[in-house]
């Protein structure tokens, strides 16, 4: 959600709150029970939009980070023959093409990676022959290029995650404007009704009613994702404030943002396949800036 859709889902859900909380009352009005049934509804729609929303790009991140993990591990080791197969021929030329480290391939960008990978693939191909004395097997090729092609088919992947996330942004815009269409013309009026039976009940649901608008200052936290031995960033890292929408994942620098928070205590928490998570309990102010280092160790 953006911050302004969270403030009037917050309003959404504290005006259904006071229905909640007054639950015989309200009931002794069927029309109006029957509205806080359908506000109720609107909320549980909305939620469920907004967690395919955040899905819809998490999962695809992680996804791809793990795969590119895997294709540089195995395009460097598989690799491995090639280089001693070169070095024993004194062929600079090939040597040279296949030296490239794991950490860098991790470290291309993500529509350079493949076709880097790609490469050394080709000239391990192109000699499989005689690379099978120095351990070059027909399945560790195979391998190698099911990984590098199942890693290539993913990255234009998030282009796509980025337009269904549009997709869901536009549907929970077109819910929260429905919703306050229903609030005004519908329920509104019929809690109005009700003054002379229950003059805090309608005071407390139009107290419910405003809408807190999202701080001009940025709240954030800044977050740094690390392997815990050797201080390495960690590509990919999962970042959430847990309870909330809020997700981030790391740059290749180990770095991502959680932005736009009320005054508040905060459970962050960094996950990462293949590594324990951590997480970091963090009050922080309205506009105030944090920043969060987490040393993750491998499992």
């Amino acid at each position: 959600m953006t911050s302004q859709q969270e403030s009037i889902f917050n309003m959404f859900r504290s005006t259904n709150q006071v229905g909640l909380d007054n639950g015989p009352f309200v009931l002794t009005v069927p029309a109006m029970g029957t509205a806080f049934t359908d506000l109720g509804s609107r909320i549980s729609l909305i939620s469920g939009l907004a967690s395919l929303q955040t899905a819809v790009i998490s999962g695809i991140a992680v996804d791809k980070a793990d795969l590119k993990e895997t294709m540089a591990r195995l395009t460097f080791n598989y690799s491995g023959p090639g280089r001693a197969w070169a070095a024993q021929n004194n062929d600079d030329t090939n040597y040279n093409a296949l030296n490239v480290s794991e950490s860098k391939i991790k470290n291309f960008a993500d529509d350079l990676a493949g076709p880097v990978c790609r490469n050394i693939y080709s000239i391990l191909f192109a000699n499989a022959a005689v690379l099978v004395p120095f351990g070059l097997t027909p399945a560790m090729l195979n391998e190698l290029n099911t990984t590098i092609n199942d890693y290539v088919a993913i990255v234009p992947l998030p282009n796509n995650a980025i337009n269904n996330r549009q997709t869901y942004t536009t549907n929970i815009d077109n819910a929260l404007k429905d919703g306050s269409e229903f609030l005004e013309r519908v329920l509104d009026n019929i809690v109005r009704g009700q003054i002379n039976n229950n003059a805090d009940f309608v005071s407390n649901y139009f107290n419910g009613r405003v809408i807190n608008d999202p701080p001009v200052h940025s709240t954030t936290f800044k977050i740094n994702v690390l392997e815990a031995t050797v201080n390495t960033p960690l590509l990919g890292a999962r970042a959430e404030a847990v309870g909330t929408t809020k997700v981030a994942f790391a740059d290749v620098n180990g770095f991502c943002e959680l932005k736009q928070f009320p005054k508040d205590t905060y459970t962050i928490l960094v996950t990462l396949p293949g590594f324990n998570p951590e997480q970091q309990i963090v009050p922080i102010g309205l506009g105030e800036t944090k920043e969060l280092t987490f040393h993750l160790t491998r499992v």
